[in-house]
């Protein structure tokens, strides 16, 4: 598996996909990019739960899953929750979490 992601200006990840089996598992031709909101947890539209060390780990298993629309990843437990609703605005505050919000693709 060789997913990657970047940042860029800490407000977009940019999730780069150089596997051509991923690539068609996945459905997306060359990568998916993801608004980020510090301090930010969107409630009500958690579809998974899972343990993701690192925020890129949590990016990665949203991409995997075609219902995922955004996720929070939560610092301190590394707690990963993907959500089938896609907004900024709906968001609270709670500075444990990391909200992202996935784009249109590339």
């Amino acid at each position: 598996m060789l997913l990657s992601a970047h940042s860029k200006n800490n407000d977009f990840f940019i999730l780069s996909d150089f596997s051509k089996m991923e690539k068609s598992l996945v459905g997306y031709s060359q990568s998916m990019q993801f608004c980020k909101a510090v301090g930010a947890r969107l409630s009500y539209y958690v579809i998974d739960s899972l343990s993701a060390t690192t925020l890129k780990e949590c990016i990665q298993s949203c991409v995997r899953n075609a219902d995922c629309e955004s996720l929070n990843h939560q610092i301190s437990s590394g707690t990963c929750e993907l959500n089938n609703f896609a907004s900024v605005f709906g968001t609270g505050l709670n500075s444990d979490f990391i909200h992202m919000t996935r784009l249109a693709p590339c």
